[in-house]
């Protein structure tokens, strides 16, 4: 039986997460719940719900951090915050396979560097998730939020590690596209296209600038942004799918209908699952803000999927090499 620590805390609906964790442990097997915070409280929002109470563990942590507090000093100071200590555990105990938490994303960086620690020769974790595309395969966005402000140096680590989950995922030579406002070489800003000469040196299969239209064209299996513009990217995906399956959804035909429903369901990112902190030696997933009672058991079959990946091993075998290149 794995072990998964999930802080409900810090998001927009926590009582809808703990119905999320009590439908878990019904729906997914062998698999036992880390809930940290205030065990009364916790039990007394589980007991509304059918709940297997054996699969549930209770952790003690009277604080929480929320997104109205600055993530660094929050982190530091909040010690016995329901994130801190998560990240703590997640850090020093073995039968722990993953932790997720729908709150503070930038304290879930700064924790997850400050606690959790990170894989040998990671220089800042990155936000990452997994966009559908048009030919059905999936992939992946780097960074989507977590570093909004960053230097060339740590794109060519998003790179890296985006390119090292898809290797892990099965995509032997993913393909890495760089989020500009051209494919030319010569557009974008100056800090883009610094960022362009960086990704040419790389061990990967980079294909050059793309624009945000083809992002989910199949022509790209990682696409690399800083996290302004990714999270820009993120949203716009998610607004525009909703808005399009809406509008089928007012159709009379059933057929234009249900395919609306498909479309919805594929870009309700709220309730499919979380996105990936990168980076870790474990397994970190970051829900929506908003996410629901359906994000969990979505969100922790995710986490025993990435747990079984020989990611740590790829990427280190990835900057190892791109070590070596640069000394040539």
């Amino acid at each position: 039986m794995k072990k998964i620590l999930i802080d409900v805390f810090g998001s927009d609906h926590p009582e809808q997460l703990l119905e999320g964790c009590a439908r878990c442990t019904l729906e997914v097997p062998d698999v036992m719940l880390v809930l940290p915070g205030e065990e009364a409280m916790l039990r007394a929002e589980l007991e509304k719900y059918p709940c297997n109470w054996d699969a549930l563990e209770f952790m003690p942590a009277s604080e929480i951090i929320t997104n109205h507090d600055d993530p660094i000093d929050a982190v530091m100071h909040k010690r016995d915050s329901t994130l801190v200590k998560g990240m703590q555990r997640l850090k020093r105990d073995p039968e722990l396979a993953g932790m997720l938490t729908a709150g503070s994303t930038g304290a879930a960086l700064t924790g997850g560097v400050a606690y959790a620690g990170r894989v040998r020769g990671v220089r800042t974790p990155a936000l990452a998730t997994f966009l559908p595309s048009i030919p059905g395969r999936r992939l992946c966005l780097a960074d989507c939020g977590a570093n909004v402000d960053c230097k060339p140096e740590r794109m060519e680590q998003f790179a890296l590690m985006a390119t090292a989950l898809m290797q892990s995922c099965g995509v032997e030579e993913p393909r890495v596209g760089l989020l500009s406002v051209g494919v030319e070489e010569s557009k974008g800003s100056h800090f883009i296209r610094e960022v362009y000469d960086l990704l040419e040196q790389l061990p990967i299969r980079f294909t050059g600038m793309m624009e945000a239209r083809d992002a989910l064209s199949g022509e790209y299996d990682v696409i690399v942004a800083e996290g302004f513009s990714g999270n820009v990217l993120l949203k716009t995906v998610e607004g525009t799918g909703l808005f399009t399956a809406a509008r089928l959804r007012s159709s009379a035909d059933p057929a234009v209908r249900a395919a609306g429903d498909v479309i919805a369901a594929e870009l309700d990112f709220a309730s499919n699952g979380a996105s990936m902190l990168l980076g870790l030696p474990k397994p970190f997933l970051k829900a929506h803000g908003s996410a629901n009672a359906a994000t969990i058991p979505n969100a922790v079959r995710q986490l025993l999927q990435l747990s079984e990946l020989d990611f740590p091993e790829r990427l280190q075998a990835l900057l190892a090499r791109t070590a070596e290149l640069q000394k040539t």
